[in-house]
């Protein structure tokens, strides 16, 4: 009964935040963002900085986990879960009928050090010292789904749409339309297929491993639930020895032949309940066994219990060091690529606007453009773990994650990135809905409207009324503040002029621009986020009529 609640659980979880991640219609019940809100890693970066029901989620997980062991991890964590999953279809694609695990050393070096630097990429990143967001959102177990699912599966998910859309218009149904599935980041593609692959290996061959070895929300609430209230428990008067239970247990952590158990990597999945067939397995007290029951001490450094080279260790650091160089070679091919002259027979501009070759002037943005909400870059930084949720909900698909945008310490954090037809919907607060971690604050569309996540900067030498002295105004049609407005210029030509007390940064200007390689309008970011000034009103002009107007 306590496996089959567990799983049970465990599916709605999982099905429900990766169908959130995956949902471009809103269809998912926007309450879904909750389960999204109580991950561990997101709200404790919330909570360093006091946010109030961070701290409430933080200490409401810290007791669960006194009071039933790792639940959370078992139950909660949609990492842990597809863990589960894996390993099950694993047991499916072999020829074996069930998966025979074995009781294996703790790793406490390896669980420690990794637990220690993502705690003081945390303290200094939330203390303004150092950038270090990488480390967070690299092992974050939340933050990791969050990239698998809006890298990996979504490209998938958003194929096979398309091919029924396709479809349902040959047959004169247009209930389902087309969406965008393309490759949002290189970088951030190559850590999600790498993370995906590690962590499917190692499931796949020895269940939750990661989960006890490189997962630093693992490790923390390891050491809680050695002290948690209810725990499995051996009972040595039943007990055979059999070993069912330890071949069972896919956290590795029953030693049978010492009847002890490790609860510090225990996720409480109840498999080793199922398997002993004398019910000497138990999830109680103490004090309800007759029997006194045994613990092994797991937490020892001493050389004896570790060898002296742990080959674990540095096979993961090797790969961890491979991502990177990997990630940064397809981000440097990525960049090569996009300064690659523009194709002359290339199709019109939005709005049927030629488009211009004459973006000779070059330009390189100095700060780039954080969210709406996300206050500053720093403040950005300190909060964020990368769970890219914030990208896979944006309408416009104007965030992406970051390469270099913010410093080599920046890596994977949300920024925005406007290009043809993609900009920042003057209307839109999704981002900062859905933030897990209160990294994108919740703004009212009155506060969206008056935030200046950057502003406007017009390069004259570039626009084509300069180059080729004929009209546009693409940029001040698209501007919803009034930032950018026409004025004269020669004879019967207007030219843009730039206001930058009344920009918000949204981009539309930049967007629209058909200028090309390089943009005659273009946003700069702002490091901390302004207060815009409200656009003057239009004067009203009456007309007085005798009679209709017709």
């Amino acid at each position: 009964m306590l496996r089959k609640s567990r799983v049970a659980l465990a599916v709605v979880v999982f099905t429900a935040l990766t169908a959130y991640f995956l949902d471009f219609s809103e269809t998912v019940p926007h309450f879904v963002r909750w389960l999204a809100k109580i991950q561990l890693l997101p709200a404790l970066a919330g909570a360093l900085d006091g946010v109030v029901l961070s701290l409430v989620i933080v200490a409401a997980l810290a007791i669960l986990t006194l009071l039933f062991g790792r639940i959370y991890c078992s139950c909660l964590c949609p990492l842990g879960i597809l863990q589960d999953l894996i390993s099950r279809i694993s047991v499916l694609l072999s020829r074996k009928k069930r998966k025979v695990y074995r009781y294996g050393s703790p790793r406490t070096r390896l669980r420690y050090s990794l637990f220690i630097a993502c705690a003081l990429a945390l303290i200094l990143n939330h203390w303004g010292i150092l950038r270090l967001s990488l480390p967070v959102g690299l092992f974050d177990p939340y933050a990791n789904f969050g990239r698998i699912v809006t890298h990996v599966f979504y490209p998938f998910y958003a194929l096979g749409n398309n091919l029924i859309a396709m479809i349902a218009r040959h047959f004169g149904n247009f209930r389902f339309y087309l969406v965008r599935g393309s490759v949002q980041d290189v970088f951030t593609l190559v850590v999600a297929v790498l993370s995906l692959a590690l962590i499917g290996i190692m499931a796949g061959r020895y269940g939750r491993i990661y989960c006890n070895t490189v997962c630093p929300v693992g490790t923390l609430l390891g050491i809680l639930s050695r002290h948690s209230l209810l725990r499995v428990r051996i009972n040595h008067a039943k007990c055979i020895g059999c070993r069912l239970c330890e071949t069972a247990c896919k956290g590795g952590c029953i030693d049978i032949e010492h009847k002890t158990i490790d609860y510090s990597r225990c996720v409480v999945c109840f498999d080793c309940l199922n398997s002993c067939k004398k019910k000497a397995i138990q999830y109680s007290r103490s004090s309800e066994l007759s029997v006194t029951v045994h613990e092994r001490p797991t937490e020892n450094f001493s050389s004896a219990v570790f060898p002296v080279t742990d080959f674990s260790k540095r096979r993961f650091l090797e790969g961890t060091a491979g991502l990177f160089l990997t990630g940064n070679l397809f981000s440097l091919f990525e960049n090569i690529s996009a300064q690659e002259p523009v194709n002359p027979n290339a199709e019109a501009a939005p709005g049927g606007l030629p488009i211009s070759k004459n973006g000779k002037v070059g330009y390189k943005v100095e700060h780039a453009v954080s969210p709406p909400g996300s206050v500053s870059e720093d403040h950005l930084a300190a909060r964020c773990t990368s769970c890219n949720l914030c990208i896979a909900k944006c309408p416009q698909h104007v965030i992406k994650p970051a390469f270099l945008d913010y410093g080599p310490g920046g890596m994977m954090l949300p920024v925005m990135k406007f290009s043809t037809e993609v900009f920042c919907n003057y209307d839109c607060t999704i981002c900062g809905e859905v933030c897990p971690a209160d990294a994108i604050k919740p703004l009212t569309l009155e506060e969206k409207h008056l935030t200046q996540i950057g502003h406007v900067v017009f390069i004259k030498e570039n626009c084509v009324v300069f180059t080729e002295e004929t009209n546009c105004g693409a940029c001040a049609e698209h501007c919803p503040t009034q930032a950018v407005r026409m004025i004269d210029y020669k004879g019967n030509l207007t030219i843009p002029e730039a206001r930058e007390q009344y920009c918000v940064g949204c981009g539309a200007c930049e967007s629209i621009c058909p200028v090309e390689p390089f943009k005659a309008i273009h946003v700069e970011g702002n490091r901390v986020h302004k207060q815009a000034e409200l656009p003057p009103q239009e004067e009203k002009v009456e007309v007085k009529m005798d009679d209709f107007g017709f």
